[in-house]
């Protein structure tokens, strides 16, 4: 899945875009999220900077999601 993704990305309209994979199946849902989406500074304790997120750094080109189908629906929704 992996090969064909990174395929599909050099054939695409802007090759020359960021490639950001993910191995949804890797990370648990509270850091998946904060992965996914960043954190804003004093989102809470501790987040002293803000940290752009997975889908903001893949703009432009690809994000690929392994394990998509696997993730909680409650974050599949929020995709």
């Amino acid at each position: 899945k992996d090969l064909v993704a990174r395929l599909l990305h050099a054939q695409s309209g802007d090759p020359d875009g960021p490639f950001v994979d993910l191995n949804c199946a890797a990370l648990s849902e509270q850091l998946l999220e904060s992965e996914l989406f960043g954190v804003e500074r004093g989102a809470f304790p501790g987040a002293d900077q803000r940290k752009a997120g997975l889908l903001e750094l893949a703009a432009g080109g690809t994000l690929y999601l392994d394990g998509v189908a696997d993730l909680d629906l409650r974050i599949q929704g929020k995709l």
